[in-house]
Formats: structure tokens, C-alpha cells, sequence
């Protein structure tokens, strides 16, 4: 039995892995993307004010959009970080949150990732519940196995 969880729970932690993985690809070529064609932009308010971010924590994968707006002038400008909501029962962003926050240039981009992104986040959610009700399982059996009737020598 305890073979069989060993071997479920490494499928799963690959399956997250893999996910994971994805995640990191579709991040970084949006990033690049975002980059390439933000360099033909010369005016700060023609320059995307959206990032995203990741992060991971054991079995929890979070890909987050958030804002940046730029204060001061010349080489004195600063950064400040906004949060963009996203309802917990849903596994994208409004689009018509991003689409606000968009660029006009950078909308296709935008709207195509988080497409990608829901996906990724939908699949990742169903895979960590299966963890989690992996452990749940080996801690009723690990619970119970103290009243299993002992065997006679």
C-alpha cells in the first residue's frame, strides 16, 4: 500500500512540476515579448504598466498580474507596485480588468497569456486537491492501522 502512495504522490509532484514548468516558458516569453516591442515605444505613458509575477510554495503555483507606475522625473523615477484583483473562484483575471490596464499594442499579448495562463492554473488546482486528498487518505490509514487486528507468531 505504502508503495502505491509513494508512487501516486511522485506522479503528481511530476505532473505539478511539469506544470510548473509551462508556467515559467509562457511567463518569460510574454516578458520578452512585452520587452521587444516596448523598446519602439520612446514615451513613458506608451510603455506597459503590466508584469506578471510567480510564485511557488510546496503544491501552490500563483501566477499574479500586478501594475508598476512610474513617479518622478529623468533618472529619479520610482516604481510602485499595484494589485490587480482576482476573484477566488475563478481562474483568470477579468479581461476586462487587464484590458483597462493594457497598452494597445500589448493587448493581443496580454489577453492570449491569460488565456494560457487560466488553463494552467485550472489544471495545477485539480492536481494539488489530488495531493492533498493523497495525504488525507494516508493519514486515515496511518490512523486506523493501530486497530488492525495483530498477526499471531
Amino acid at each position: 500500500m505504502q508503495e502505491a502512495h509513494e508512487s501516486a504522490k511522485e506522479g503528481l509532484v511530476g505532473y505539478l512540476d511539469a506544470i510548473h514548468g509551462q508556467m515559467e516558458a509562457l511567463v518569460t516569453a510574454h516578458l520578452a515579448a512585452c520587452d521587444q516591442l516596448e523598446t519602439q515605444k520612446t514615451d513613458w505613458k506608451d510603455r506597459s504598466i503590466l508584469r506578471l509575477g510567480m510564485h511557488k510554495s510546496g503544491n501552490h503555483l500563483q501566477v499574479k498580474w500586478f501594475t508598476i507606475k512610474w513617479y518622478g522625473k529623468g533618472t529619479a523615477r520610482k516604481s510602485v507596485k499595484g494589485s490587480i484583483r482576482k476573484s477566488p473562484n475563478e481562474d483568470t483575471y477579468s479581461m476586462a480588468q487587464l484590458r483597462e490596464k493594457a497598452q494597445e499594442w500589448e493587448w493581443p499579448l496580454v489577453e492570449s497569456t491569460e488565456i494560457r495562463l487560466g488553463i494552467l492554473r485550472r489544471q495545477a488546482s485539480f492536481v494539488a486537491k489530488a495531493l492533498t486528498s493523497l495525504r488525507y487518505g494516508q493519514m486515515a490509514l496511518d490512523k486506523y492501522a493501530a486497530w488492525e487486528p495483530k498477526a499471531q507468531d
